[in-house]
Protein backbone atom coordinates (compact mmCIF):
# COMPACT_ATOMS: atom_id res chain seq x y z
CA UNK A 1 0.00 0.00 0.00
CA UNK A 2 1.50 3.82 -1.16
CA UNK A 3 1.55 5.70 1.80
CA UNK A 4 3.15 9.09 2.38
CA UNK A 5 3.30 11.07 5.59
CA UNK A 6 4.64 15.18 5.65
CA UNK A 7 4.67 17.59 8.68
CA UNK A 8 5.89 20.99 7.81
CA UNK A 9 8.53 22.20 9.75
CA UNK A 10 9.36 26.06 10.67
CA UNK A 11 11.98 28.00 12.25
CA UNK A 12 15.00 26.29 10.18
CA UNK A 13 17.08 27.45 7.09
CA UNK A 14 19.04 24.43 5.50
CA UNK A 15 21.89 25.21 3.01
CA UNK A 16 21.64 21.40 1.35
CA UNK A 17 17.91 19.94 -0.11
CA UNK A 18 17.77 16.95 1.60
CA UNK A 19 19.04 15.09 5.16
CA UNK A 20 17.91 11.67 5.93
CA UNK A 21 17.31 10.25 9.46
CA UNK A 22 17.10 7.23 9.69
CA UNK A 23 13.87 5.70 11.79
CA UNK A 24 11.00 5.39 9.47
CA UNK A 25 13.30 6.72 6.51
CA UNK A 26 12.22 10.16 7.23
CA UNK A 27 14.02 13.02 5.66
CA UNK A 28 13.98 16.72 5.89
CA UNK A 29 13.54 18.21 3.15
CA UNK A 30 13.63 22.21 1.28
CA UNK A 31 12.26 20.63 -2.51
CA UNK A 32 8.90 22.40 -3.31
CA UNK A 33 8.79 19.09 -5.82
CA UNK A 34 7.50 16.80 -2.96
CA UNK A 35 5.22 18.49 -1.52
CA UNK A 36 3.31 19.15 -5.06
CA UNK A 37 3.41 15.73 -5.04
CA UNK A 38 1.72 15.17 -1.62
CA UNK A 39 -0.56 17.63 -2.06
CA UNK A 40 -2.89 16.27 -5.28
CA UNK A 41 -6.23 18.33 -5.44
CA UNK A 42 -7.97 15.23 -3.72
CA UNK A 43 -5.55 16.14 -0.71
CA UNK A 44 -6.32 19.80 -0.61
CA UNK A 45 -10.00 19.03 -0.56
CA UNK A 46 -9.48 16.45 2.76
CA UNK A 47 -7.22 18.54 4.86
CA UNK A 48 -7.64 22.85 3.45
CA UNK A 49 -5.87 24.69 1.23
CA UNK A 50 -4.45 26.54 4.57
CA UNK A 51 -2.52 23.41 5.38
CA UNK A 52 -1.05 23.40 2.33
CA UNK A 53 -0.16 26.89 1.84
CA UNK A 54 1.50 26.46 5.41
CA UNK A 55 3.84 23.92 3.63
CA UNK A 56 4.90 26.20 0.84
CA UNK A 57 5.04 28.80 2.83
CA UNK A 58 7.27 27.32 5.65
CA UNK A 59 9.26 25.50 2.83
CA UNK A 60 11.19 22.69 4.65
CA UNK A 61 9.06 19.75 6.21
CA UNK A 62 9.67 15.85 7.41
CA UNK A 63 8.33 13.68 4.85
CA UNK A 64 8.85 9.92 4.59
CA UNK A 65 7.07 7.22 1.71
CA UNK A 66 6.50 3.89 3.45
CA UNK A 67 5.56 0.66 1.09
CA UNK A 68 3.08 -1.22 3.88
CA UNK A 69 1.96 -4.40 2.33
CA UNK A 70 -0.92 -5.71 5.35
CA UNK A 71 -3.95 -3.99 6.70
CA UNK A 72 -2.91 -1.06 9.28
CA UNK A 73 -4.02 1.55 11.29
CA UNK A 74 -3.24 4.92 9.58
CA UNK A 75 -4.05 7.18 12.67
CA UNK A 76 -1.91 4.87 14.39
CA UNK A 77 1.13 5.12 12.12
CA UNK A 78 0.78 9.22 12.34
CA UNK A 79 0.67 9.70 15.64
CA UNK A 80 3.89 6.88 16.06
CA UNK A 81 5.49 8.86 13.10
CA UNK A 82 4.47 12.16 15.44
CA UNK A 83 6.04 11.25 18.13
CA UNK A 84 9.71 10.23 16.51
CA UNK A 85 9.30 13.77 14.60
CA UNK A 86 9.58 15.67 17.61
CA UNK A 87 13.06 14.21 18.48
CA UNK A 88 13.88 16.47 15.47
CA UNK A 89 14.01 19.69 17.19
CA UNK A 90 15.94 18.49 20.12
CA UNK A 91 18.49 16.88 18.22
CA UNK A 92 18.91 20.29 16.58
CA UNK A 93 19.32 21.69 19.93
CA UNK A 94 22.38 20.04 20.79
CA UNK A 95 23.82 21.67 17.58
CA UNK A 96 22.77 24.86 18.94
CA UNK A 97 20.08 26.56 20.51
CA UNK A 98 16.75 27.11 18.11
CA UNK A 99 13.18 27.23 17.97
CA UNK A 100 12.40 24.54 14.97
CA UNK A 101 8.48 23.46 15.65
CA UNK A 102 6.08 21.80 13.91
CA UNK A 103 2.68 20.95 14.76
CA UNK A 104 0.44 19.03 12.34
CA UNK A 105 0.94 15.75 9.77
CA UNK A 106 -0.45 14.12 7.70
CA UNK A 107 -0.96 10.50 6.36
CA UNK A 108 -1.78 9.85 2.76
CA UNK A 109 -2.33 6.23 1.34
CA UNK A 110 -3.92 5.00 -1.62
CA UNK A 111 -5.91 1.67 -0.85
CA UNK A 112 -6.51 0.44 -4.50
CA UNK A 113 -8.63 3.57 -5.75
CA UNK A 114 -9.38 4.15 -2.79
CA UNK A 115 -7.66 7.55 -1.36
CA UNK A 116 -7.34 8.47 2.61
CA UNK A 117 -6.01 11.32 4.41
CA UNK A 118 -5.64 10.95 8.18
CA UNK A 119 -4.22 14.00 10.00
CA UNK A 120 -2.70 14.95 13.85
CA UNK A 121 -1.38 17.87 15.90
CA UNK A 122 1.32 17.00 18.51
CA UNK A 123 2.95 19.60 20.64
CA UNK A 124 6.17 20.31 19.26
CA UNK A 125 5.90 24.41 19.82
CA UNK A 126 9.50 24.51 21.05
CA UNK A 127 11.36 27.77 22.11
CA UNK A 128 14.86 29.04 22.31
CA UNK A 129 16.79 29.68 25.26
CA UNK A 130 14.58 33.41 25.58
CA UNK A 131 11.53 31.81 25.17
CA UNK A 132 11.12 33.16 21.44
CA UNK A 133 10.41 32.12 18.31
CA UNK A 134 13.59 32.28 15.30
CA UNK A 135 14.79 30.90 12.31
CA UNK A 136 17.92 28.73 12.51
CA UNK A 137 20.42 28.49 9.52
CA UNK A 138 22.13 24.83 9.69
CA UNK A 139 24.74 23.61 7.58
CA UNK A 140 25.25 20.19 5.35
CA UNK A 141 26.94 19.04 8.52
CA UNK A 142 25.01 20.19 11.36
CA UNK A 143 22.12 18.47 9.80
CA UNK A 144 24.38 15.18 9.44
CA UNK A 145 25.47 15.78 12.81
CA UNK A 146 21.88 16.05 14.40
CA UNK A 147 20.63 12.70 12.76
CA UNK A 148 23.20 10.72 14.94
CA UNK A 149 21.34 12.35 17.85
CA UNK A 150 18.25 11.82 16.60
CA UNK A 151 19.28 8.33 16.69
CA UNK A 152 20.48 8.89 20.17
CA UNK A 153 17.00 10.30 21.69
CA UNK A 154 14.97 7.85 19.95
CA UNK A 155 17.09 4.94 20.88
CA UNK A 156 17.06 6.74 24.81
CA UNK A 157 12.46 6.54 24.83
CA UNK A 158 11.31 3.80 22.38
CA UNK A 159 12.40 0.28 23.62
CA UNK A 160 12.99 -0.87 19.46
CA UNK A 161 11.98 -4.04 19.95
CA UNK A 162 8.35 -3.62 20.45
CA UNK A 163 7.99 -0.11 19.21
CA UNK A 164 6.98 0.75 22.79
CA UNK A 165 7.72 4.05 24.14
CA UNK A 166 9.60 4.30 27.44
CA UNK A 167 8.07 5.69 30.90
CA UNK A 168 9.70 8.28 31.28
CA UNK A 169 9.82 9.21 35.24
CA UNK A 170 9.66 5.27 36.77
CA UNK A 171 12.55 4.30 38.86
CA UNK A 172 13.72 1.74 36.31
CA UNK A 173 14.06 4.32 33.90
CA UNK A 174 17.89 5.52 33.54
CA UNK A 175 18.32 9.03 34.36
CA UNK A 176 18.88 10.65 30.85
CA UNK A 177 15.76 9.37 29.92
CA UNK A 178 14.13 11.06 32.57
CA UNK A 179 16.44 14.08 31.77
CA UNK A 180 15.12 14.47 28.41
CA UNK A 181 11.40 14.74 29.32
CA UNK A 182 12.15 17.58 31.46
CA UNK A 183 14.72 18.93 28.55
CA UNK A 184 11.63 18.78 26.07
CA UNK A 185 9.31 19.94 28.26
CA UNK A 186 11.18 23.05 29.20
CA UNK A 187 11.64 23.60 25.52
CA UNK A 188 8.26 23.51 24.84
CA UNK A 189 7.89 26.10 27.46
CA UNK A 190 8.28 30.07 26.72
CA UNK A 191 8.59 31.25 30.13
CA UNK A 192 12.21 31.74 30.77
CA UNK A 193 11.70 31.18 34.80
CA UNK A 194 9.51 28.13 34.13
CA UNK A 195 11.81 26.83 31.40
CA UNK A 196 15.21 27.07 33.77
CA UNK A 197 13.27 25.06 36.67
CA UNK A 198 12.24 22.46 34.11
CA UNK A 199 16.07 22.58 33.03
CA UNK A 200 17.02 22.36 36.94
CA UNK A 201 15.17 19.16 37.00
CA UNK A 202 17.18 17.93 34.09
CA UNK A 203 20.27 18.85 35.82
CA UNK A 204 18.92 17.03 38.93
CA UNK A 205 18.21 13.74 36.87
CA UNK A 206 21.43 13.39 34.94
CA UNK A 207 24.14 14.67 38.37
CA UNK A 208 22.09 14.47 41.66
CA UNK A 209 23.19 11.81 44.12
CA UNK A 210 22.55 13.60 47.67
CA UNK A 211 19.60 16.10 48.52
CA UNK A 212 22.26 17.36 51.11
CA UNK A 213 23.41 20.89 49.84
CA UNK A 214 22.17 20.29 46.54
CA UNK A 215 23.05 23.72 44.92
CA UNK A 216 26.24 24.03 46.18
CA UNK A 217 26.57 19.54 45.31
CA UNK A 218 25.05 20.10 41.72
CA UNK A 219 26.71 23.02 40.72
CA UNK A 220 30.13 21.66 41.85
CA UNK A 221 29.33 18.24 39.70
CA UNK A 222 28.39 19.86 36.27
CA UNK A 223 31.42 22.22 36.53
CA UNK A 224 33.45 19.20 36.83
CA UNK A 225 31.83 17.06 34.52
CA UNK A 226 32.22 20.01 31.27
CA UNK A 227 34.91 22.30 32.42
CA UNK A 228 38.47 22.03 31.42
CA UNK A 229 39.90 24.37 33.39
CA UNK A 230 40.01 25.82 37.23
CA UNK A 231 38.93 28.66 35.80
CA UNK A 232 35.90 27.31 33.15
CA UNK A 233 34.69 25.14 36.28
CA UNK A 234 35.13 28.09 38.70
CA UNK A 235 32.84 30.16 35.77
CA UNK A 236 30.45 27.65 35.60
CA UNK A 237 30.08 26.74 39.14
CA UNK A 238 28.85 30.45 39.63
CA UNK A 239 26.65 30.38 37.17
CA UNK A 240 25.02 27.24 37.94
CA UNK A 241 24.65 28.84 41.28
CA UNK A 242 22.85 31.66 39.63
CA UNK A 243 20.37 29.13 37.75
CA UNK A 244 19.42 27.67 41.31
CA UNK A 245 18.69 30.68 42.98
CA UNK A 246 16.63 31.79 39.40
CA UNK A 247 15.08 28.51 40.08
CA UNK A 248 14.24 28.93 43.58
CA UNK A 249 12.14 32.35 43.27
CA UNK A 250 10.23 30.74 40.89
CA UNK A 251 9.63 27.47 42.40
CA UNK A 252 9.25 28.44 46.24
CA UNK A 253 6.46 31.87 46.07
CA UNK A 254 9.13 34.86 46.33
CA UNK A 255 8.78 35.27 42.24
CA UNK A 256 11.97 36.98 39.78
CA UNK A 257 13.43 39.07 41.67
CA UNK A 258 12.91 42.94 39.63
CA UNK A 259 16.22 43.66 39.18
CA UNK A 260 16.49 39.96 36.86
CA UNK A 261 13.41 41.88 34.47
CA UNK A 262 15.05 45.34 33.76
CA UNK A 263 16.64 46.30 30.69
CA UNK A 264 14.48 44.08 28.78
CA UNK A 265 15.25 41.53 31.10
CA UNK A 266 19.18 41.49 30.09
CA UNK A 267 19.77 39.20 33.77
CA UNK A 268 17.20 37.00 33.28
CA UNK A 269 17.57 36.10 29.58
CA UNK A 270 21.39 35.77 30.49
CA UNK A 271 20.54 33.35 32.82
CA UNK A 272 18.29 31.13 30.72
CA UNK A 273 21.22 31.42 27.91
CA UNK A 274 24.33 29.74 30.25
CA UNK A 275 21.36 27.32 31.61
CA UNK A 276 20.74 26.00 28.14
CA UNK A 277 24.29 26.52 26.88
CA UNK A 278 25.55 24.31 30.00
CA UNK A 279 22.17 21.51 29.72
CA UNK A 280 23.30 21.19 26.22
CA UNK A 281 27.25 20.48 26.80
CA UNK A 282 26.34 18.19 29.42
CA UNK A 283 24.03 16.44 26.88
CA UNK A 284 26.32 16.44 24.07
CA UNK A 285 29.04 14.84 26.28
CA UNK A 286 27.07 11.93 27.59
CA UNK A 287 25.39 11.41 23.69
CA UNK A 288 29.21 10.74 22.94
CA UNK A 289 30.89 9.32 25.26
CA UNK A 290 29.75 5.07 25.06
CA UNK A 291 31.60 4.88 28.64
CA UNK A 292 29.56 7.54 30.20
CA UNK A 293 26.19 6.73 28.83
CA UNK A 294 26.83 3.15 29.11
CA UNK A 295 26.96 3.99 33.29
CA UNK A 296 24.23 5.90 32.97
CA UNK A 297 22.32 2.82 31.15
CA UNK A 298 23.25 0.71 34.22
CA UNK A 299 21.41 2.92 36.69
CA UNK A 300 23.62 2.21 39.67
CA UNK A 301 23.38 5.43 41.88
CA UNK A 302 26.51 4.09 43.74
CA UNK A 303 29.04 4.05 40.40
CA UNK A 304 27.38 7.53 39.50
CA UNK A 305 28.16 8.94 42.44
CA UNK A 306 31.35 7.65 42.66
CA UNK A 307 32.30 8.42 39.35
CA UNK A 308 31.20 12.18 40.44
CA UNK A 309 33.75 11.76 43.11
CA UNK A 310 36.37 11.38 41.53
CA UNK A 311 35.61 14.11 39.40
CA UNK A 312 36.69 16.04 42.00
CA UNK A 313 39.60 14.85 42.11
CA UNK A 314 41.08 14.45 38.69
Amino acid sequence: MNTSFIASIHGIEMDSPQILLSKYELKVNNDPNWIEEFYIDEVKRIVGLAQYENSINWKTYLYTELDIQEKFNGKQILAYLLKISKHLPNALWLIKDNSVRFQTGHLKFIDGIFLTVDSNVINGLYSNCFGEKDSVVFTQAELELASNFFDFFFELTYDDSENVKLESTHAEVNRVNRAYYFLDLARTNYDIGTKVSMYCSAFECLFSVATAELKHRLSETVANFIGNTPEEKRIIYDQMKSIYDLRSSVTHGSGINKKLITNDATKLKEIGRNCDTILRKCFFKISTSQEIYDMYLRNSNEEIGEFFTNLIFR
